[in-house]
């Protein structure tokens, strides 16, 4: 009894701790609400802390409600942390503490031992159900880059969940509490909650961090108005594709599209208007490019295409597709709608051991601006600048 006395002890100290750090962050960020959540959570964990401690002054009654109510209303903040956070289970969100809230009138029957055989029941039950529903919500979601922290609170969770099943069982099979009736199941079941007090938040804050650095290392390599990859992204992407298709021996070919006169649209229809016919045009050639493809913006009104496993001939199709499906595409202005095209310029790697990006972007843009002096929305392909008679051919 000592021992599991001293567990307790550890387990108040740390709610409290967990709860003034939570307080903290959420001072910094209130607009937080997965914060928000776990502030509740841990502030619910050290109300519960204080009254065990007998810290705070409350009814025997109350005292006694408090602890088998708490546990669940703070399972139902951490869903709700959950919830905000996997942005999943937004209409269901509310059964939680609602649940919790609906076993109030089984405590406030009092503590006889019969009805207390009983509270403990309804205390694992709603526990097990809160925890599992939580767990599945981690599991559901397809984040890849919070996927370990994730898997991480959803396993404890299970765990957690089969622990609440196993004192249920064994207080319905025996009719009394864990405590009276299996002191191993109870010493583990609150082993279980200290560690779950522990790992669950700095779990979550993993969780945070791992989406923080994901979405930095986003904004260094996107292109924040259209976000295409930006010239980091793309170079990025370009290194992984040519090493890949160096080691298994395939070509692949890279593109550059200009809209034509753009900055006529500008002038006529303003900026605004003039950036939101370039995000429709990146949206609508991202939209066509096969799996495995690569599209960039440059600048301007410049892209970028790197097109995988693909010789001259597949090249000039995909980018022939390119062209076509901007210029049948009618983008809405003020007063109708506008019709864009592109000169498009396309180089390949042609078994080249180590083609840099550098000199791809000077043999597709020495083919691109052959377009446009050709009269533009044409298609042009630049034989390697580094072979003698290099040439341009026509489409």
């Amino acid at each position: 009894m000592e021992f599991l006395a001293a567990i307790r002890l550890v387990q108040n100290i740390q709610l409290l701790c967990f709860a003034v750090i939570f307080l903290c962050m959420l001072v910094e960020n209130p607009r937080d609400s997965r914060v928000r959540w776990l502030v509740v959570n841990y502030l619910l964990g050290g109300i519960g802390a204080l009254v065990a401690l007998k810290s705070l002054h409350v009814p025997a009654t109350a005292a006694y409600v408090l602890n088998f109510e708490i546990p669940q209303l703070r399972y139902a903040a951490l869903h709700l942390a959950v919830v905000s956070f996997v942005d999943l289970g937004r209409r269901t969100r509310w059964l939680a503490p609602l649940l919790a809230l609906a076993c109030v009138p089984a405590y406030l029957l009092g503590h006889t031992p019969a009805l207390q055989t009983q509270q403990y029941n309804v205390l694992a039950g709603g526990l097990a159900v809160q925890t599992c529903w939580t767990a599945m919500l981690l599991f559901k979601s397809q984040e890849v880059m919070t996927r370990l922290p994730r898997t991480l609170i959803g396993t404890f969770l299970l765990i957690y969940c089969a622990v609440e099943i196993a004192r249920l069982g064994v207080t319905m099979l025996t009719g009394h509490g864990p405590a009276m009736s299996a002191p191993w199941l109870e010493t583990f079941s609150i082993d279980v909650f200290v560690v779950a007090g522990c790992l669950t938040p700095l779990a979550f804050i993993w969780m945070m961090n791992s989406r923080l650095l994901a979405d930095l290392t986003l904004q260094t390599v996107s292109d924040p108005l259209t976000n295409l990859l930006n010239r980091r992204g793309f170079q990025e992407a370009f290194d992984r594709l040519c090493q890949s298709h160096i080691v298994a021996g395939k070509d692949f070919a890279l593109a550059v599209a200009d809209l034509d006169r753009f900055k006529s649209i500008n002038d006529t229809y303003g900026h605004v208007e003039g950036d939101a016919v370039l995000c429709r045009a990146a949206a609508l050639l991202k939209g066509e490019l096969r799996r495995g493809d690569v599209i960039g913006r440059l600048g301007g009104e410049e892209f970028v295409f790197i097109f995988a496993d693909s010789n001259p001939v597949q090249a000039m199709l995909l980018t022939e597709r390119l062209r076509a499906a901007l210029e049948e595409t009618a983008f809405p202005v003020p007063g109708g709608v506008l019709h864009v095209t592109a000169s498009f310029g396309v180089t390949t790697s042609c078994g080249r051991a180590a083609p840099s990006l550098i000199l791809l972007l000077r043999e597709a843009d020495s083919a691109m601006y052959a377009a446009k002096n050709a009269g533009r929305n044409l298609t042009r392909i630049c034989e390697p600048l580094d072979r003698p008679n290099a040439a341009l051919a026509a489409v």
